[in-house]
């Protein structure tokens, strides 16, 4: 999007104006509307945003005068491809889901890297717990609480990016 801004100005006036409303309307969309609807799993593929659609058809309407325009015109297609591009990604990406099996095999992973450290340091007991505290601590962060919370799904807290859309939101 970055690349769209800087080569309107090869378009100057009206087209320029234009282009910077598009990519601005664009930006608050995607914030205020895509985020939410990802953290739920309720965006669609299927749809291409308005200010993208028409910021495409107002580059493909205009009229390049001089090699430079023809240029930035080309870039200006790619940047905005790009970009539909990337919400296609951050749309799979958010859909994705991590299986039990999947995150039990991490958690083995993780137990048996707990054990190396041990085994590598068991000769320095201090090194031993200050490597093993620091790894069962980033493993612990990373990793989602939703297999072995003893309490019902209903008071677990909610996911980080359903938090962060809320946050957007206010």
């Amino acid at each position: 999007m970055r690349t769209t801004l800087v080569l309107a100005a090869s378009f100057p006036g009206e087209p320029e104006a234009e282009l910077h409303d598009f990519i601005r309307t664009y930006a608050h969309e995607t914030a205020t509307v895509e985020w939410p609807m990802m953290a739920h799993r309720t965006v669609s593929l299927n749809i291409t945003p308005r200010p993208i659609q028409e910021a495409l058809q107002l580059v493909l309407s205009l009229p390049a005068t001089n090699p430079g325009q023809l240029a930035a015109q080309r870039e200006i297609i790619s940047a905005l491809e790009a970009a539909l591009d990337a919400r296609r990604q951050r749309i799979i990406v958010s859909r994705a889901e991590v299986n039990a099996v999947k995150w039990s095999c991490l958690y083995l992973q993780s137990i048996c890297a707990l054990l190396a450290i041990a085994l590598v340091h068991c000769d320095n007991r201090l090194s031993s717990l200050l490597a093993m505290g620091l790894f069962a601590t980033g493993v612990s962060v990373s990793t989602p609480d939703q297999f072995f919370s003893p309490l019902p799904a209903r008071f677990r807290p909610r996911r980080r990016c359903q938090w962060r859309a809320r946050w957007h939101e206010n």
